[in-house]
């Protein structure tokens, strides 16, 4: 499958995934592996915010990634392991009955490549974890929506209709 074909089958926050993994890779290897993925998806999921095992699976990853792509790189190639992981990731969310790819998908499929499993065994309890933290986070930006259409601003104060803002200054009659 081409390039653009393989994005095709990503969602937005998928899409994003992809492009965080390209970044990783571009520092460590310039070969997008699966490893790549993983780590991407545990940033976007808000690993590294979190203090107890979660942070230390992020970590694990990236020190996983360091060991084997030491190098920093000036192009990007995706190998045939990682392209087969994206039609996976997209097979996987057709049987959840989506028509693309989630970072959730991405994920499922990255854990279950030879790269990850040599690198990190069992991965079988990180999807629950992943899931959980994305559902978390689509949770916070419904009610960081609903506030808004509400009227509310983002440190929670109500705003009046036709009110100033309070960065235009006021002019007397």
């Amino acid at each position: 499958m081409q390039r653009q074909q393989l994005l095709n089958l990503l969602d937005r926050q998928a899409r994003d995934v992809f492009e965080a993994a390209k970044r990783i890779a571009l520092a460590n290897g310039g070969a997008l592996s699966p490893l790549h993925i993983v780590a991407a998806v545990l940033e976007s999921a808000g690993f590294e915010r979190d203090e107890n095992e979660q942070s230390s699976l992020l970590e694990n990853v990236r020190d996983a990634i360091e060991t084997r792509y030491p190098e920093a790189s000036e192009s990007i190639m995706v190998p045939k392991e990682t392209q087969s992981i994206i039609s996976e990731a997209a097979r996987l969310s057709q049987l959840d009955g989506s028509s693309l790819a989630s970072p959730t998908h991405l994920l499922r499929a990255a854990l279950n490549s030879p790269t990850v499993t040599e690198v990190l065994g069992d991965t079988s309890h990180f999807e629950s974890a992943v899931s959980e933290a994305f559902a978390k986070s689509r949770q916070l930006l419904a009610a960081t929506s609903e506030d808004r259409l509400h009227g509310h601003d983002l440190s929670g104060q109500n705003k009046q209709a036709g009110s100033p803002s309070p960065n235009r200054a006021l002019t007397g009659a």
